[in-house]
């Protein structure tokens, strides 16, 4: 970022609480992180796990269904020196707003609970997070889809002006 001209980042925004979106924002020591509030609650005990791959492996021993996803986490971190989860300081429960105009609305699903998009204005692009994902593997009912009516209503949100 510096070597592109732009300004130190200020906020990390949390999309929603499952690790592959949050893990690393320890690299991010210098800026306020922002989630939803039922993230933030859900985090507080992630923060409280022995995370090691010793424990991985007995998770996933006890629950095979967490197997695709501890095992994407174990490779995802060949060593464990430095990490720390690390629960939103800014929290919000329907919407807010940034200093710099960045605009987070809750809209929540099965994906997770705390599923946040986020628009900014200036650029016309509203980031969706996995919002429309269907739960995450051992969650995971026969019938669990895309979530094709909140992606309706993104849609028709923008088609009314609210995001471009």
């Amino acid at each position: 970022m510096e070597a592109a001209g732009l300004p130190p980042a200020r906020h990390l925004v949390y999309t929603h609480h499952h690790w592959d979106h949050v893990w690393g924002a320890c690299a991010w020591p210098d800026v306020e992180v922002v989630g939803h509030r039922a993230g933030a609650r859900i985090l507080a005990a992630e923060v409280r796990r022995p995370w090691s791959h010793q424990y991985l492996r007995g998770e996933v021993e006890a629950n095979p269904r967490l197997g695709p996803s501890f095992r994407a986490r174990a490779w995802a971190m060949p060593s464990w020196e430095g990490f720390a989860i690390i629960p939103p300081q800014i929290e919000f429960d329907d919407a807010l707003t940034l200093p710099c105009g960045v605009e987070l609305r809750h809209v929540g699903g099965r994906h997770a609970e705390d599923s946040t998009v986020v628009a900014v204005p200036d650029s016309g692009v509203l980031l969706l997070g996995d919002c429309f994902y269907p739960p995450p593997f051992h969650l995971r009912e026969p019938d669990d889809g895309y979530a094709v009516d909140l992606i309706e209503r993104l849609l028709d949100e923008a088609e009314l002006g609210r995001y471009e």
